[in-house]
């Protein structure tokens, strides 16, 4: 069992590599007629992406010179060479399959988490990478509890934590709305209420292999939302089934987890 974990996780790391992406343009969209289970398929698309943080292509940086350059550096990590650059006038929407759920040890990542929170989602943003291929986000959290805290940097209770994620919006020069996210992964929520297992950034690091697990220790390997009292599933990928814990109560799925 270990070493076919060990083969899963060499062939994530390698397939992975080769995102296969699935680009739709708007123009194309609105231009050619749609079945009804083609218009169905779009409204859900469009339901999903309304949910991503939105991020301006045009978005001033920040003033201060430490905070531009933590923003330049991290979003430097997200650099696609081989993907086109967004258009500033020209939307397109893309989606990315790569297996993600498969580099996880289960549908609770304990082990491989650099640390496991519970936390409501106070706000949401979206950021270009630095050479404009790519789209990312971060999910500040009010953390009200730590099931495991990082080695490097401990967070405590009442800090607020800056999560990521691949993905998310951009509003472009011509007002039109390009996007990007990973198929199976789904954006947290303002205002709700998740645990949320941080941990070391495969994707990337798979692509940029300077990249080290503390650097990539906040991005969210999966999560669920905590709901009058029971557990939701966030992400709904097809080679895993997340949504076996949907249901369970609040207190014994946190057991569960320690």
């Amino acid at each position: 069992m270990r070493k076919r974990k060990r083969m899963i996780l060499l062939l994530m790391l390698i397939l992975v590599t080769g995102v296969m992406v699935v680009v739709t343009t708007l123009r194309a969209q609105q231009s050619s007629p749609q079945s009804v289970e083609q218009q169905s398929q779009t409204r859900q698309l469009y339901e999903y992406l309304n949910k991503l943080p939105i991020a301006d292509y045009d978005a001033p940086e920040d003033p201060d010179p430490d905070k531009r350059a933590k923003r330049r550096s991290k979003s430097k990590r997200y650099n696609e060479p081989n993907r086109h650059k967004y258009d500033a006038y020209n939307p397109v929407i893309g989606g990315g399959n790569n297996d993600w759920e498969w580099a996880l040890e289960s549908t609770l990542p304990v082990k491989q988490s650099s640390a496991i929170i519970v936390g409501t989602v106070s706000d949401a943003k979206a950021f270009l990478s630095e050479d404009k291929t790519n789209i990312y986000s971060e999910y500040s959290v009010q953390v009200e509890a730590v099931l495991k805290n990082f080695d490097d940097e401990p967070v405590k209770v009442g800090d607020t934590l800056v999560a990521e994620r691949q993905g998310g919006r951009v509003r472009l020069l011509s007002g039109a709305i390009s996007g990007f996210f990973i198929s199976g992964q789904n954006p947290p929520q303002v205002g709700r209420r998740y645990v949320l297992f941080l941990g070391y950034n495969k994707y990337d690091a798979s692509n940029l292999g300077s990249i080290t697990p503390s650097e990539m220790s906040h991005h969210i390997l999966t999560g669920y939302e905590l709901r009058g009292g029971k557990v939701v599933a966030l992400d709904n990928p097809g080679g895993m089934n997340f949504k076996e814990h949907d249901g369970e109560d609040e207190a014994a799925f946190l057991r569960e987890i320690h």
